[in-house]
């Protein structure tokens, strides 16, 4: 959704889903898991710079 379109209900909305809702906890936790497991967010900011220097 664009920005511009957002409004005050529809965000509340949203963020009451997010909080509510288990599954994003869920896929939160198993995220993090996956991103530790291949080396963290600095091996992740490391990738990024090593594409942008080409």
């Amino acid at each position: 959704m664009p920005l511009r379109k957002l409004r005050v209900a529809q965000l509340r909305a949203m963020v009451s889903e997010v909080l509510n809702n288990p599954s994003y906890g869920e896929n939160a936790n198993r995220l993090q898991g996956e991103i530790r497991a291949a080396g963290g967010v600095r091996a992740a900011a490391d990738l990024i710079e090593s594409c942008i220097q080409g």
